[in-house]
């Protein structure tokens, strides 16, 4: 399930391709938490800050971080399937930013996890 995590161009199984989105969305989790104690610990955020715009800003930043995340975890895919001369694929990315957009990485990473389970492109 967990295998291979890493082999962006491997053609996944179904189960394996849940492997894959559980752990980017882990990764994906644990990096945005790293970038928003940098946002917090850099003075950023006013000394006022209560809990509620403390949370708000961290949601923020969490959709901010997701956006680019799942664009890049998408890419990423495509590139190494040789598959960016599908229209399909591409638009499929763009797909992935607009999830990311209004669900996070929990809906961004949809995307990248199901075209691990295409087939890489032929030279």
């Amino acid at each position: 399930m967990f295998n291979r995590l890493m082999d962006f161009s491997y053609t996944r199984s179904k189960k394996q391709a849940f492997g894959f989105y559980l752990a980017f969305f882990l990764l994906g989790i644990l990096l945005s938490a790293l970038a928003g104690g940098i946002v917090g610990l850099s003075g950023v955020l006013p000394n006022e800050a209560t809990f509620e715009t403390s949370f708000a800003g961290g949601m923020r930043e969490g959709v901010l971080f997701a956006i680019p995340y799942s664009l890049i975890v998408a890419c990423t895919v495509l590139i190494k399937k040789r598959q960016y001369g599908s229209f399909r694929y591409v638009l499929l990315v763009i797909v992935s930013g607009l999830l990311a957009m209004f669900g996070g990485m929990l809906l961004g990473l949809l995307i990248p996890a199901y075209l691990t389970t295409k087939e890489q492109a032929s030279a």
